[in-house]
Parts: structure tokens; sequence; C-alpha cells
């Protein structure tokens, strides 16, 4: 019992961590004027997802698809923090960023037993790693198609807030796939 407590407030401690971090990084960001590779108002969308649904008890799977976007998220933007700050190239900025923001993620999830329950799989699979896995990937698409969008449209996007619009979409998508193979 004494265990569990000190294993929670490790948790909470990490969270608020986390929490400051990303929201200083946010405000940060807020400052410059330079368009960034995906916008920190997709990750405050992700991130306020993500609350909401351990809020109301949502499924590990479903909230780990946020967990998932809002890491890939808060990478590619700290990609392009270093892509500017360094003379990197993008594809190397980008994949140190999101090495060491998966890394991070992985260590916390190891550290307070929040991966690894034998009852919380999935088809084998852990349900927040599949979830994680599928999120990312369900917003890296979304992001890619946003790009693609505006580029066929001479640099221009189609529709306001199509930035923003097109990667939280994707996850909504995932969020209601994952939520038909769980509960239907």
């Amino acid at each position: 019992m004494k265990s569990e407590l000190t294993i929670n407030r490790l948790f909470l401690r990490l969270f608020r961590s986390f929490l400051t971090l990303i929201l200083s990084f946010i405000f940060y960001l807020s400052l410059s004027t330079k368009v960034l590779a995906v916008c920190p108002i997709c990750t405050i969308a992700v991130g306020g997802g993500l609350i909401l649904s351990r809020f109301f008890g949502i499924d590990d799977l479903i909230m780990s698809i946020w967990i998932g976007g809002v890491v890939l998220s808060t990478a590619l933007t700290f990609g392009d923090f270093i892509n500017k700050k360094t003379k990197l190239s993008s594809l190397i900025s980008n994949t140190i960023s999101i090495l060491i923001s998966y890394i991070f993620l992985i260590i916390t999830l190891e550290m307070t037993h929040t991966t690894g329950l034998s009852f919380n799989t999935l088809w084998g699979i852990d349900k927040i790693v599949l979830g994680i896995i599928f999120g990312s990937l369900m917003f890296y698409i979304g992001a890619r198609i946003h790009f693609y969008l505006k580029q066929k449209n001479g640099g221009q996007v189609i529709f306001p807030f199509q930035k923003v619009v097109i990667p939280v979409g994707s996850l909504w998508i995932a969020t209601i796939i994952a939520y038909l193979v769980i509960y239907i």
C-alpha cells in the first residue's frame, strides 16, 4: 500500500514536471514569429483531450492514442526548433527530437509501472503501447495530409485552421476506430 502511494506521488510529480515543461515550451514557441512544423495549438488540443479522457475514465487504448499524438507533435515542434538553432538538417533534428521524446516517454511509463500490466492488453500487446503507436502514426498521417494539401494549393491552406483540424481530426478518427474495436 505504501509503495503504491510512493509510485502515485512519483507519477504525479513526473506529470506536473512534464506539464510544466510542455507549457513552458509552448509559451516560448508562441513568442516566435515563424510558422513551426506542427503548430503548438495542436499540441494544446491533444494535451487537453488527454486530460479529459483520464478524468472521464476512458479506456487506456483511447487515452494513449492522444499520448502518441501529443508526443509526436511536441517532438516535431522541438525538432523544428533544433533545426533553426543548429545547422542540422530537418531530418536529423526531427529524428533526434523524436528519439529523445519517445525514450523519455518509455522511461516514464516504465518507472511508474503504467505499462506491462497483464490485464491491460489487446491482441497480446499492451494497450498503452498499442495506442501510442497508433496515435503517433495517425497524427503523422494527418500532418502529412495537411502539408500535401497545402503544397497542392500553392502553399496556401484550403480552409482556416487546416493545420490544426487535419492532424487532430486524424486522432479523432483513431479514437473512433479504437472505440469500435474495444466496445463493439
